[in-house]
């Protein structure tokens, strides 16, 4: 598990001054990362969302999952499947909604209204102590969209990370912001991830 850097006085205002609260519902205070590509023949399956989902959480190491939902489908919801929270055994509710095989519906354009989405926290560092950067309930999620194209027989797939922009660059309407190693050093650890979840997709396909 990897940590992003913080400072103490930079945790204690965002946490203290609301900035945690305020942000949380302020979108310009995200900035989003996007993977996308494509397989071939029909795969629009649980089995190949569990592969992207797999793909961007052994990735993307210093973030905590918080809680997943799959993208919907009639079965899903009626065998009560459709979401993970962090507590229970991932391992046996991936296998289980792969055992069931259920169906899909293909929007055949990018079911961009109902994409399987995960949820986290970040691990943080702040001098030396481990700590989570929400004490509260956090909005920031990891969309993967997934799609069959019946005309060119291709399964293609976007993924989109929302990421705090103040844990990575300077953000001129804050009153305190990280030095400027800390973000140099949060940035190379998201650039790792990066490279470490094109390979892992480059794997799939």
């Amino acid at each position: 598990m990897n940590k992003l850097k913080v400072t103490k006085e930079w945790l204690n205002w965002f946490h203290n001054e609301t900035i945690e609260l305020v942000t949380t519902i302020d979108n310009r205070e995200l900035f989003i990362q996007t993977f996308e590509g494509n397989f071939a023949g029909d795969q629009l399956n649980y089995e190949t969302v569990f592969k992207l989902i797999d793909a961007f959480i052994s990735s993307y190491d210093f973030l905590e999952l918080d809680y997943i939902r799959l993208i919907w489908s009639e079965e899903l919801e009626k065998k009560n499947l459709q979401f993970h929270r962090n507590k229970s055994d991932f391992a046996v509710w991936k296998e289980t909604v792969i055992k069931y095989n259920f169906e899909i519906e293909n929007s055949y354009a990018g079911d961009y209204e109902d994409p399987s989405e995960i949820f986290y926290n970040y691990f943080l560092n702040a001098n030396g102590k481990e700590v989570l950067l929400y004490n509260h309930a956090q909005n920031d999620r990891t969309g993967i969209y997934l799609w069959y194209n019946v005309k060119t027989k291709t399964t293609h797939f976007s993924i989109s990370i929302e990421f705090r922009k103040s844990l990575f660059m300077i953000d001129k309407r804050f009153e305190i912001n990280l030095p400027l190693d800390y973000l140099e050093f949060n940035t190379n650890l998201k650039t790792t991830a990066e490279i470490k979840m094109l390979q892992k997709l480059k794997e799939y396909s």
